[in-house]
């Protein structure tokens, strides 16, 4: 008689992964375009990028008084 072994736990993740790249190869090159109009914003090339600030440091991110960042 063989020792019973442990179920194996399936990670969902993966099945999900797995499932969206199935149908993704499933789709035909209209299917495609479409689904890439929908989720990708248009690319505007005549346009420069924008250049935005660089945003303000806040300090740091706990106060002092929990002693996170003190080199002694």
């Amino acid at each position: 008689m063989t020792t019973p072994t442990q179920p194996r736990r399936k990670d969902p993740l993966a099945a999900l992964v797995a499932g969206v790249e199935q149908m993704l190869s499933e789709l035909d090159d209209d299917q495609w375009q479409q689904l890439v109009a929908r989720v990708r914003p248009p690319a505007d090339d005549d346009k420069p990028a924008e250049q935005k600030p660089k945003p303000k440091d806040d300090g740091p991110a706990y106060p002092a008084s929990w002693g996170f960042g003190d080199k002694k």
